[in-house]
């Protein structure tokens, strides 16, 4: 007699699941897409292409739409805009094998909140679904972010492989960053600085010219800490004044002196990684506030074990970012 009371629990909290229209014209991978969202989410409907995709979305309208660029009839791209003009309510997230920035771009365009690879589906694809629901984006390049953003200001996440790692989608971020004439603000460790001044040089960048136009400035994190922290506790004054620095420099900047300022910054992973987690999210939370009116384009970056050994802790800094840059090269 337990066997079916235990089916019928199971079968009640299946229902307050956030459902998910699934579109990709291989059967093995709807079929395991399916598999890997049992636990999370439930699957309504699982289509071949994307006209099937629209009708059971405008049908069952489920939370999520989880579409493949490539496929018959009509591509995710043409799916996703065709499901926004007939005002569907779900958060269309891409699941696909095209890593080339062009198409994480198009997919923004077309109003997707995630774009995730599938050769990374099983670390990445619940927390796009996630973030999606949240109204958070979860994208794979940086560089993308950073196109799509323009002039406006952003609060980005990157999750990095380990402490000292820099990933190749950062530096061709910064690079475009570089090209665009943006103030570019590297805030981090001495290992962290150096790696990153010697692959923009290795790309052509000359680092100590931007230096000496003030378009390519260097902070210390650990000394930047010291001086927005007492006693152990953040002094948002202390933060104010960071910003209040930053911005004078930036105006102080002619002829293009209004321009953005692009930040990669690793502040709060420090303190995460030193134990104070209170600190760091009140940093994020602090930052999120002071910078929203300005065209700062900030990329928080944290290794990605500081995180996902903190889950509570992770979710109020994830909460503090319009959108995750989860690297597509982490192993």
């Amino acid at each position: 007699m337990k066997t079916p009371v235990r089916h019928a629990f199971d079968f009640a909290a299946s229902l307050s699941k956030p459902t998910v229209v699934v579109a990709d014209d291989h059967q093995r991978m709807l079929d395991a897409v399916s598999h890997l969202l049992t636990y999370d989410f439930r699957v309504v409907a699982a289509v071949p292409d994307g006209r099937r995709a629209i009708d059971a979305v405008v049908r069952l309208d489920p939370d999520l739409a989880l579409l493949d660029i490539t496929m018959p009839e009509l591509d995710g791209f043409r799916t996703a805009q065709a499901l926004k003009h007939a005002g569907a309510r779900a958060k269309v997230v891409f699941l696909t094998l095209h890593d080339a920035d062009e198409y994480v771009e198009a997919a923004l365009r077309s109003g997707a909140m995630g774009y995730v690879l599938k050769a990374r589906m099983k670390a990445d694809l619940a927390s796009a679904l996630h973030h999606a629901l949240e109204g958070r984006s979860f994208l794979p390049s940086l560089t993308s972010l950073s196109t799509m953003a323009g002039d406006a200001g952003a609060h980005m996440l990157h999750l990095r492989a380990s402490d000292g790692s820099v990933h190749d989608e950062v530096i061709e971020m910064l690079l475009t960053a570089v090209a665009r004439d943006d103030m570019t603000v590297v805030l981090g460790t001495a290992e962290l600085r150096t790696s990153i001044a010697g692959k923009l040089n290795a790309a052509g960048c000359d680092v100590a010219a931007l230096r000496a136009r003030g378009r390519y400035v260097e902070f210390d994190a650990a000394d930047a800490l010291s001086q927005v922290m007492r006693n152990g506790r953040l002094d948002r004054r202390e933060v104010g004044k960071m910003v209040q620095d930053l911005e004078r420099l930036r105006l102080s900047l002619t002829p293009v002196g209004r321009g953005r300022v692009t930040i990669l910054g690793e502040m709060a992973g420090l303190l995460m990684r030193n134990g104070n987690y209170q600190a760091a999210v009140e940093l994020e939370q602090t930052w999120s506030e002071l910078t929203k009116a300005l065209p700062y384009f900030t990329i928080c970056s944290y290794p990605v074990q500081l995180l996902h050994s903190r889950e509570p802790v992770w979710a109020a800094v994830c909460a503090e970012h319009s959108a995750i840059c989860h690297s597509a090269r982490l192993q």
